[in-house]
Protein backbone atom coordinates (compact mmCIF):
# COMPACT_ATOMS: atom_id res chain seq x y z
CA UNK A 1 0.00 0.00 0.00
CA UNK A 2 1.39 3.39 -0.91
CA UNK A 3 0.83 6.38 1.31
CA UNK A 4 0.53 9.70 -0.49
CA UNK A 5 1.08 13.20 0.82
CA UNK A 6 0.02 16.50 -0.66
CA UNK A 7 2.64 19.11 -1.51
CA UNK A 8 2.97 22.26 -3.57
CA UNK A 9 3.79 20.18 -6.67
CA UNK A 10 0.93 17.69 -6.22
CA UNK A 11 0.85 14.26 -4.62
CA UNK A 12 3.77 11.95 -4.01
CA UNK A 13 4.16 8.44 -2.70
CA UNK A 14 6.66 7.38 -0.04
CA UNK A 15 8.87 5.94 -2.78
CA UNK A 16 9.05 9.29 -4.60
CA UNK A 17 12.37 11.06 -4.15
CA UNK A 18 11.88 14.55 -2.70
CA UNK A 19 14.25 17.19 -4.09
CA UNK A 20 15.60 19.81 -1.73
CA UNK A 21 14.71 23.47 -2.02
CA UNK A 22 18.21 24.75 -2.58
CA UNK A 23 20.30 26.87 -4.82
CA UNK A 24 21.72 23.76 -6.55
CA UNK A 25 20.69 23.38 -10.19
CA UNK A 26 17.86 20.90 -10.81
CA UNK A 27 20.05 18.53 -12.86
CA UNK A 28 22.59 18.34 -10.05
CA UNK A 29 19.80 17.56 -7.55
CA UNK A 30 18.40 14.83 -9.82
CA UNK A 31 21.82 13.23 -10.26
CA UNK A 32 22.33 13.25 -6.49
CA UNK A 33 19.11 11.31 -5.80
CA UNK A 34 19.42 7.65 -4.95
CA UNK A 35 17.48 4.94 -6.73
CA UNK A 36 16.12 1.96 -4.83
CA UNK A 37 19.20 0.02 -3.76
CA UNK A 38 19.72 -3.41 -5.31
CA UNK A 39 20.77 -5.68 -2.42
CA UNK A 40 21.50 -8.71 -4.54
CA UNK A 41 21.82 -9.43 -8.28
CA UNK A 42 22.86 -12.46 -10.33
CA UNK A 43 23.19 -12.97 -14.08
CA UNK A 44 22.15 -16.34 -15.55
CA UNK A 45 24.10 -18.21 -18.20
CA UNK A 46 21.45 -17.08 -20.69
CA UNK A 47 22.08 -13.40 -19.87
CA UNK A 48 19.00 -12.82 -17.72
CA UNK A 49 19.43 -10.85 -14.49
CA UNK A 50 17.68 -11.56 -11.18
CA UNK A 51 17.66 -8.61 -8.74
CA UNK A 52 16.45 -8.27 -5.15
CA UNK A 53 15.81 -4.71 -3.96
CA UNK A 54 15.26 -3.66 -0.38
CA UNK A 55 12.68 -1.27 0.93
CA UNK A 56 8.94 -1.64 1.37
CA UNK A 57 7.90 -3.68 -0.42
CA UNK A 58 10.92 -5.83 -1.13
CA UNK A 59 11.05 -6.40 -4.87
CA UNK A 60 12.40 -9.30 -6.90
CA UNK A 61 12.91 -8.47 -10.60
CA UNK A 62 13.79 -10.55 -13.65
CA UNK A 63 15.31 -8.73 -16.64
CA UNK A 64 16.05 -10.13 -20.09
CA UNK A 65 19.55 -9.84 -21.64
CA UNK A 66 18.68 -6.39 -23.09
CA UNK A 67 17.67 -5.13 -19.62
CA UNK A 68 13.92 -5.14 -20.31
CA UNK A 69 11.84 -6.01 -17.25
CA UNK A 70 10.12 -9.43 -17.64
CA UNK A 71 8.72 -10.15 -14.18
CA UNK A 72 8.40 -8.34 -10.86
CA UNK A 73 7.46 -9.88 -7.54
CA UNK A 74 6.54 -7.34 -4.84
CA UNK A 75 6.79 -8.75 -1.30
CA UNK A 76 4.97 -6.35 0.99
CA UNK A 77 2.98 -6.35 4.21
CA UNK A 78 -0.29 -6.38 2.24
CA UNK A 79 0.74 -9.55 0.41
CA UNK A 80 2.51 -10.66 -2.73
CA UNK A 81 1.88 -8.95 -6.10
CA UNK A 82 3.15 -10.50 -9.34
CA UNK A 83 3.59 -8.65 -12.63
CA UNK A 84 4.68 -10.54 -15.76
CA UNK A 85 5.49 -9.13 -19.20
CA UNK A 86 6.19 -11.84 -21.77
CA UNK A 87 5.74 -12.81 -25.39
CA UNK A 88 3.73 -15.88 -24.31
CA UNK A 89 2.57 -17.30 -20.98
CA UNK A 90 1.70 -20.99 -20.68
CA UNK A 91 0.17 -22.50 -17.54
CA UNK A 92 -0.52 -26.21 -17.25
CA UNK A 93 -1.81 -28.44 -14.49
CA UNK A 94 -2.69 -32.13 -14.49
CA UNK A 95 -5.72 -31.48 -12.26
CA UNK A 96 -6.98 -27.87 -12.07
CA UNK A 97 -6.08 -24.26 -12.91
CA UNK A 98 -8.00 -21.73 -10.83
CA UNK A 99 -8.03 -17.93 -10.91
CA UNK A 100 -9.88 -16.28 -8.06
CA UNK A 101 -10.31 -12.68 -6.95
CA UNK A 102 -12.88 -10.01 -6.21
CA UNK A 103 -12.60 -8.99 -9.87
CA UNK A 104 -11.12 -11.24 -12.59
CA UNK A 105 -10.60 -9.66 -16.00
CA UNK A 106 -9.42 -11.19 -19.27
CA UNK A 107 -8.71 -8.74 -22.08
CA UNK A 108 -7.65 -9.75 -25.59
CA UNK A 109 -6.60 -7.17 -28.19
CA UNK A 110 -7.77 -9.44 -31.03
CA UNK A 111 -9.35 -12.81 -30.25
CA UNK A 112 -10.45 -14.54 -27.05
CA UNK A 113 -11.01 -18.29 -27.42
CA UNK A 114 -12.53 -20.57 -24.77
CA UNK A 115 -12.33 -24.28 -25.62
CA UNK A 116 -13.31 -27.39 -23.70
CA UNK A 117 -13.07 -31.08 -24.53
CA UNK A 118 -16.16 -31.48 -22.34
CA UNK A 119 -18.85 -29.13 -21.05
CA UNK A 120 -18.70 -25.39 -20.36
CA UNK A 121 -20.78 -24.11 -17.45
CA UNK A 122 -21.47 -20.43 -16.76
CA UNK A 123 -23.16 -19.23 -13.60
CA UNK A 124 -23.76 -15.75 -12.21
CA UNK A 125 -25.58 -14.79 -9.03
CA UNK A 126 -26.29 -11.44 -10.68
CA UNK A 127 -27.21 -10.43 -14.25
CA UNK A 128 -25.29 -11.90 -17.21
CA UNK A 129 -24.78 -9.44 -20.06
CA UNK A 130 -23.32 -10.28 -23.45
CA UNK A 131 -22.75 -7.58 -26.06
CA UNK A 132 -21.19 -8.07 -29.48
CA UNK A 133 -21.37 -6.70 -32.99
CA UNK A 134 -23.17 -9.94 -33.91
CA UNK A 135 -24.16 -13.09 -31.96
CA UNK A 136 -24.37 -16.62 -33.34
CA UNK A 137 -25.55 -19.64 -31.37
CA UNK A 138 -25.30 -23.08 -32.97
CA UNK A 139 -25.95 -26.57 -31.65
CA UNK A 140 -24.09 -28.98 -33.94
CA UNK A 141 -25.67 -32.21 -32.59
CA UNK A 142 -28.80 -31.47 -30.64
CA UNK A 143 -31.33 -29.01 -29.34
CA UNK A 144 -31.18 -25.42 -28.24
CA UNK A 145 -33.33 -24.99 -25.15
CA UNK A 146 -34.28 -21.65 -23.60
CA UNK A 147 -36.02 -21.60 -20.25
CA UNK A 148 -37.02 -18.64 -18.11
CA UNK A 149 -38.71 -18.28 -14.76
CA UNK A 150 -40.68 -15.39 -16.27
CA UNK A 151 -41.30 -13.93 -19.73
CA UNK A 152 -39.11 -14.56 -22.77
CA UNK A 153 -38.86 -11.51 -25.00
CA UNK A 154 -37.52 -11.45 -28.56
CA UNK A 155 -37.12 -8.00 -30.00
CA UNK A 156 -35.76 -7.48 -33.48
CA UNK A 157 -36.39 -5.78 -36.77
CA UNK A 158 -37.64 -9.14 -38.08
CA UNK A 159 -38.16 -12.36 -36.09
CA UNK A 160 -37.56 -15.17 -38.60
CA UNK A 161 -38.38 -18.80 -37.78
CA UNK A 162 -37.42 -21.68 -40.13
CA UNK A 163 -36.51 -19.22 -42.88
CA UNK A 164 -33.56 -19.45 -45.23
CA UNK A 165 -30.65 -17.20 -44.25
CA UNK A 166 -30.66 -13.68 -45.64
CA UNK A 167 -27.52 -12.73 -47.51
CA UNK A 168 -26.08 -9.67 -45.83
CA UNK A 169 -23.32 -7.72 -47.59
CA UNK A 170 -19.89 -8.40 -46.07
CA UNK A 171 -19.33 -4.77 -45.11
CA UNK A 172 -22.45 -4.92 -42.90
CA UNK A 173 -21.46 -8.24 -41.28
CA UNK A 174 -18.07 -7.12 -40.06
CA UNK A 175 -17.32 -4.73 -37.20
CA UNK A 176 -13.69 -4.42 -38.33
CA UNK A 177 -11.43 -5.93 -41.01
CA UNK A 178 -9.99 -8.42 -38.46
CA UNK A 179 -13.40 -9.89 -37.47
CA UNK A 180 -14.35 -13.41 -38.47
CA UNK A 181 -17.72 -14.32 -40.05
Amino acid sequence: MSHASEGKAGTRSESTVELEDSSKPLLEQLLATQAEAVRWARRTDGGYTVELSGGRPETLRLRDPSGTLCATLHLGPEGVRLEVKATEIHASASERVRLEGDVVELAARQTLALRSGGAIHQQADGPHHSTAFEHRLEATHGEVALRANDDVALDGERIRLNSPPVTVPAHLRRSSPSSED
